[in-house]
């Protein structure tokens, strides 16, 4: 069961931010997959809210330095 993702008034507006600078200094394609992307991201933890916890893997980008 995914959970619902809450956005404060503060997340929305740096989010809103963000993208009006890219819409700015980058291309259409760049902003779309941009918001896409993030979105993804979004997906992804709601459906395991745990994910940017999960265990260090030795001999990847995962790892700590």
């Amino acid at each position: 069961m995914a959970l619902k993702l809450v956005w404060t008034k503060s997340a929305k507006n740096g989010y809103a931010r963000i993208v009006e600078y890219l819409e700015k200094e980058f291309t259409d394609r760049e902003v779309r997959n941009f918001v896409r992307e993030t979105n993804h991201f979004f997906d992804l933890l709601k459906e395991n809210p745990y994910l940017p916890n999960q265990p260090k893997i030795k001999g990847t980008c995962f790892e700590d330095q």
